[in-house]
């Protein structure tokens, strides 16, 4: 419940940050960071080469074989892995970052915003990784307060001392370095609490290939989850960013209970598995799945009932988006109501089916938003990620039931595993 509750704590403490900054830029400035960060999200996703997923699966087997130096040495492997990739990445991005801003986005005041988040690109993909880390261990805690809590906490401060500018470029650097404080702070815990010597070795060229089905399957949650906002920034204009970002925000405030649910889940899928326990694992799979559309309720209804309000509390002219915010929080709503799909294929040995579900789906989601986008705007795009989401849950769905024997809504109760 502790841990729950912290993955609750920094989900506020995100939205909040993100409701401050808006009201603090404008709708143009946010627009250049939100679209500035959300590609230096995607550049810091491709560099883990889908490690932050791999590396819960192999640190909880570890820890369920009692072999912490064995979870140790799978982290530094990991960790030597993504780091030379995520440099590179980086050193490209800063070099490409004029052309994008003007021959993509079409808008040369993107350039500033880009290149200083180009420079964090190694740092936010460690920190994640080490985020993940602790999840195997079970130290959601921890997890929790490196991914979400750190970050939003130093920028809020920074805000409410006034050294703050509300320039794209400079509160993109001060979310580098706010990253880097909780890179700091991932690093020293799991110094503190379990050392970095007497590690086993696993070698960066044994991590790699490891990595690469979950990067595939990677690849299209990175499409399902970002590329709608790059197709606004191509084929609309920055404003519309940003009303569109706050949109999405908003939506996901329905789905945290989904994320911090996988966050707990996660190593108990895959310890559950591990020992053959599938009836346990179908009993948790159900109980996650209740509890989250449970929780979704209260705040689904809200967001639904009164949709230009909310998107209000970001600033002027943010209230336009009011119908993308309703299509999207309907998406979203599909989203919990399926449970943990996603993550019960990823940890139970089924990567291959996930990977070819969100390929697929990342296709036609793209293709859609594309053509939608230039007829209706930011309502179309909402349109074809709502679709997208919803074909790859059900889809998803299904596949659970084909290869684990149970479905994960609790209403369904019949399969093969009791």
């Amino acid at each position: 419940m502790g841990a729950f509750v912290l993955r609750l704590a920094g989900a506020l403490l995100v939205f909040v940050m993100q409701v401050v900054l808006a009201r603090n830029m404008g709708v143009y400035e946010f627009g250049l960071f939100a679209l500035a960060l959300t590609i230096c999200t995607l550049a810091a996703s491709v560099s883990r080469f889908g490690l932050d997923v791999g590396i819960i699966k192999m640190i909880a087997k570890s820890v369920a074989l009692e072999n912490k130096p064995l979870a140790t040495g799978w982290l530094v492997g990991a960790l030597l892995t993504i780091l030379p990739i995520s440099i590179g990445v980086a050193i490209l991005l800063s070099l490409v970052a004029g052309w994008i801003s003007t021959e993509v986005f079409h808008d040369t005041n993107l350039t500033g915003a880009l290149e200083a988040f180009a420079i964090g690109v190694p740092v936010i993909a460690l920190m994640m990784l080490l985020a993940e880390a602790h999840k195997g261990l079970k130290s959601m805690a921890v997890s929790a307060a490196v991914q979400s809590i750190i970050v939003p906490s130093l920028i809020l401060l920074s805000v409410t001392a006034g050294i703050l500018s509300g320039n794209a470029s400079g509160v993109a650097h001060a979310y580098i370095v706010a990253c880097s404080i909780s890179l700091a702070f991932a690093v020293y815990w799991w110094h503190t609490s379990h050392g970095w010597g007497g590690r086993e070795n696993v070698h960066p060229l044994k991590v790699l290939p490891f990595g690469w089905p979950f990067f595939l399957a990677g690849l299209g949650t990175l499409v399902l989850t970002w590329a709608d906002t790059i197709i606004v920034g191509m084929f609309i204009d920055v404003e519309n960013v940003a009303i569109y970002y706050a949109a999405t925000k908003l939506a996901s405030l329905t789905s945290f209970i989904l994320i911090a649910v996988n966050a707990i889940s996660a190593p108990k899928f895959t310890a559950l598995f591990a020992t053959g326990d599938v009836a346990g694992l179908q009993r948790l799979a159900k109980q996650s799945t209740a509890l989250m559309i449970l929780l979704a309720v209260v705040p689904t209804l809200l967001l639904l009932s009164f949709p230009g309000f909310w998107l209000g509390m970001f600033g002027e002219h943010f209230e336009a988006g009011w119908h993308a915010l309703v299509v999207l929080t309907l998406g979203q709503t599909i989203n919990v109501a399926c449970g943990s799909v996603g993550l019960l294929l990823a940890m139970t040995g089924h990567e291959k089916s996930m990977r070819k579900i969100l390929l697929t789906t990342a296709i036609l989601t793209v293709t859609m938003g594309v053509i939608l986008a230039r007829y209706f705007g930011i309502t179309g795009v909402a349109y074809s990620t709502a679709i997208g989401m919803c074909l790859w849950n059900v889809w998803m769905l299904v596949e659970v039931r084909g290869k684990l024997g149970f479905w994960t809504l609790p209403a369904l109760r019949y399969g093969r595993a009791g």
